[in-house]
């Protein structure tokens, strides 16, 4: 069987979202180009369809951003799914996902937002190969934060967190995706383990669940992340991150604008992917925990972050 960079099986295909941002889509699609194994990666996108089909602006960038993909020529082939109208973020990635994992048993998958190291494909092909037969490994994350303390990290571990700046999975595991949220709440609280959920308090995911029953908000990951947790699934992280996220500019439709540029991270090195002992890292876990609670931070700027944050959660 042919090799791709030490991937023995067929490649994955990438799955990439867009609606109407094409400065950050083009950004994308360069860094895209550069991976090493572009040439020989289908790249299938979904754009999204407008909100208002009379306002001028928002069709103007729905076609820009689709012009790009029609004229991207990084990769072996490319396919546009244009929608006439707009189904969300939540439901067009749903619905991607789940038509790619039908067809071809496996998926990567990236935002308009999120850069790629030129090692991406590579990691992600290797990964989704190494443990397609592990049922207990149901997500592939490849953004890792930037704080002291990384070079403890293993070149590759398993967390329960999930992380979708850049990720993979199997249908397998994303047959296990549940969508009923009020379900999902009530599964999670009767779980004896459950405040390992928010990293014991340290980040607000737990909020995003109420806030989708509530209707503040329509989104997919947290479901997705309570459906690996509920099934005691496992991601996998690499050692230094492969994503970075650009979005985070206001210009998203759930991104604010990150004043403190918590997620800036450097792209620079391959991971050496080898099979592991399929358990939660407890090093990894109290990295992630550290950062959410401190971000990246020191001193009395780590002092500061962490009263606001716990500030900010009396309020919910």
């Amino acid at each position: 069987m042919e090799t791709h960079l030490g991937v023995t099986a067929a490649l994955a295909p990438l799955v990439l979202f867009v609606y109407q941002r094409p400065s950050h889509t083009k950004k994308v699609l360069d860094a895209i180009a550069n991976d090493l194994l572009a040439k020989k990666t289908v790249l299938h996108v979904y754009s999204d369809g407008p909100k208002q089909p009379e306002d001028g602006i928002e069709l103007e960038k729905i076609a820009q951003t689709r012009a790009l993909i029609k004229d991207f020529k990084g990769c072996k082939e490319v396919h546009l799914y244009p929608k006439t109208k707009n189904e969300g973020l939540a439901q067009s990635i749903v619905g991607g996902v789940t038509d790619i994992v039908e067809k071809y048993g496996k998926v990567i998958v990236l935002e308009d937002d999120i850069l790629i190291s030129p090692f991406f494909l590579t990691y992600m092909n290797q990964a989704l190969d190494l443990y397609e037969k592990e049922d207990r490994v149901m997500h592939v994350g490849s953004f890792v934060p930037q704080r002291s303390g990384q070079e403890k990290l293993p070149e590759t571990y398993f967390l329960r967190f999930m992380n979708c700046w850049g990720w993979a999975t199997w249908q397998r595991a994303w047959q296990k995706l549940e969508l009923d949220t009020p379900l999902l709440l009530d599964k999670l609280q009767d779980r004896e383990d459950k405040t390992f959920f928010d990293l014991e308090n340290s980040i607000g995911v737990l909020k995003q669940l109420k806030d989708n029953i509530n209707g503040k908000i329509n989104t997919w990951a947290i479901k997705w992340y309570t459906s690996i947790f509920l099934h005691n699934g496992l991601c996998l992280y690499p050692k230094r991150s492969l994503t970075s996220q650009i979005g985070l500019d206001g210009s998203g439709i759930h991104a604010d604008v990150d004043i403190d540029n918590w997620y800036q991270v450097s792209m620079s090195a391959s991971i050496n992917v080898q099979k592991i002992s399929v358990a939660e890292n407890t090093v990894a876990y109290q990295y992630l925990k550290q950062f959410y609670r401190y971000g990246n931070f020191r001193g009395w700027k780590a002092v500061k972050r962490y009263l606001r944050f716990h500030q900010q959660r009396l309020k919910f």
